[in-house]
């Protein structure tokens, strides 16, 4: 029996599906349920995500 220690495998990592860097980590971020910046998270508008802060040129997402 192979014994290993918890919590020491590797996380998946997410599969490419021809889509952009930023459009994958928006994915990535969204299978996991993280937080974008602390106290935001992404919404589409307008066919985009953008930071849930409602500035249009927040620079955090």
């Amino acid at each position: 029996m192979e014994e290993t220690i918890p919590g020491t495998e590797a996380a998946q990592i997410p599969q490419q599906r021809g889509t952009s860097l930023l459009e994958t980590a928006v994915r990535y971020a969204e299978e996991r349920h993280w937080d974008v910046f602390p106290g935001t998270w992404l919404v589409p508008a307008d066919g985009v995500q953008r930071c849930s802060c409602g500035d249009p040129a927040c620079a955090a997402p």
